[in-house]
């Protein structure tokens, strides 16, 4: 799926472009995996670090698809830059396999977040200023795809956890506890933007504390749609 060793990390901070049948095989196994006959609980333990490693090659395409709102199996649409041709439902039940292995998981979830910083620090002063700007507002398109990439890995860590252990018990409650939620949610994705205004040199005034709400209150709405959780 990625022509590299497994357990080998992709080198740079750029996007991985794939040969095309390598792509084709990873689509492959991201819709037999999530097919209902076979289910992604049924991936074996494993391949799941196997499974996270190959998803920080497609990292960005990944990106594309959970965070996005149209149908990237729909021919008419492609991601960047490997044109993986999976719907929103179908990674999703794939994530929730891997997502049963809590260190093969962080791999990916530290892989997204990798991204979304490189996404955030694009952003410029003019982008942290004034108000909204409809469908052009760079810094609000930001905190909608990175709020809902991180809501969908929070659910799927937690849907995987309840799936392997059940409605109740000390390891489902792990998916929401604390200490996981500050370490990939919602705190450590407004603090990224509030450390790119810092890195700025935004001065803090009325509008520009009003602005960076906005931003961040956008990223959180976001996610809380993917995830279903409320934002404490």
């Amino acid at each position: 799926m990625t022509g590299k060793p497994a357990g080998s990390k992709p080198t740079g901070t750029g996007p991985v472009r794939l040969a095309d049948e390598q792509s084709r095989a990873f689509e492959h196994v991201v819709k037999a995996y999530a097919a209902p006959e076979s289910g992604a609980e049924k991936m074996p333990s494993g391949i799941r670090r196997n499974m996270a490693h190959a998803i920080t090659y497609y990292r960005d395409d990944v990106y594309e698809i959970v965070s996005g709102q149209v149908d990237y199996s729909d021919p008419r649409f492609s991601t960047e830059p490997n044109d993986i041709d999976v719907s929103r439902p179908v990674m999703w039940a794939f994530l929730k396999g891997v997502a049963r292995d809590k260190a093969a998981f962080g791999l990916v979830r530290e892989s997204m977040f990798d991204l979304i910083e490189q996404q955030v620090n694009e952003l410029q002063r003019e982008d942290f200023a004034g108000e909204q700007r409809g469908d052009s507002d760079q810094a609000i398109g930001v905190a909608r795809q990175s709020g809902r990439t991180v809501g969908v890995l929070q659910a799927s860590r937690f849907e995987g956890l309840q799936g392997q252990f059940g409605e109740s018990g000390a390891k489902l409650e792990e998916a929401l506890a604390d200490k996981d939620y500050q370490a990939y949610g919602v705190p450590r994705l407004g603090q990224l933007f509030r450390s790119r205004a810092a890195s700025l040199g935004i001065r803090e005034t009325p509008e520009s504390q009003r602005r960076l709400d906005d931003i961040v209150s956008t990223a959180e709405d976001n996610y809380r749609m993917r995830s279903g959780f409320l934002v404490p």
